[in-house]
Order: C-alpha cells, then sequence, then structure tokens
C-alpha cells in the first residue's frame, strides 16, 4: 500500500524540482555565454592579426624602414589588459608610444589612420591641431 506524501515530503519534492529546473536553465544559459564568449575571440584575433600585419607594413612604409609591433599584454587572456603598441623608428631602439617624438608620433597616428581605413572602411578624425600658412 502507497503512504500518501505528508507535507514536509511534498515540500522537499517540490523544491527539489524547482532546484532542478534552476539548474538546467544555469547550464543553458552558460553554455549559450561561453559559445558568444569563444565567438568573440575568434573574431577578435581574425581583426587583430589583420589589422597587425597592416599596421606593420603600413608603418615601414610611412617611416621607410621602421617597424611596428602590436601585442597582448597578457597573452592569455587578450581583453584583460589590453594591447601594447611598440614602434622602432628607423635606425633607433624599440619604443614605447609614450617615448616617442612629435614627428614619430604624427608618423604612428598616420599608420593608424590608414590602417583603420583598410580595415573597417571609412574614417572620421578630428585633428586637434592644424599648422596653417596664413596667406
Amino acid at each position: 500500500m502507497v503512504r500518501p506524501l505528508g507535507l514536509t515530503e511534498r515540500v522537499t519534492l517540490g523544491v527539489e524540482q524547482e532546484v532542478g529546473k534552476i539548474l538546467s536553465r544555469r547550464d543553458e544559459q552558460r553554455g549559450i555565454y561561453e559559445g558568444l564568449r569563444a565567438k568573440r575571440y575568434d573574431e577578435f584575433m581574425a581583426g587583430f592579426s589583420v589589422i597587425k600585419s597592416k599596421l606593420k607594413q603600413l608603418y615601414r612604409m610611412i617611416t621607410l624602414g621602421g617597424d611596428a609591433d602590436l601585442e597582448f599584454a597578457d597573452s592569455m587572456d587578450p581583453f584583460s589588459e589590453g594591447i601594447i603598441f611598440s614602434v622602432r623608428p628607423p635606425k633607433k631602439g624599440w619604443k614605447n608610444i609614450s617615448n616617442l617624438s612629435g614627428g614619430e608620433k604624427v608618423r604612428r597616428l598616420a599608420s593608424d589612420l590608414i590602417r583603420t581605413h583598410c580595415v573597417a572602411g571609412t574614417v572620421r578624425a578630428t585633428l586637434t591641431r592644424v599648422a596653417r600658412r596664413r596667406p
């Protein structure tokens, strides 16, 4: 003979079923999250490799022999610490962007603008200083 469930047993059974539903929804959402995270990483790395190669090519062309490099501050997680941009002007050593002279910064900016145009299409830039000759 089957004994009817008591109040405590019914509540416990209901809670267990509800927890099971919640855990399955959590696992489903976690799978979606991981899929989107992997997609973001793959798309970022594809774009990053194109940008890195274009940057090297354009900086060499603009400086007539210099070199530029992009690398991750944290190679295990490219999104956590950002990207380090280093350049080597012709006949000089590798430098961080903050240590460049004004002319070297302009060349770097020009290569950035051209590279961005090659990758993204149209670029809108605002110049903060414009040297203009007066008539």
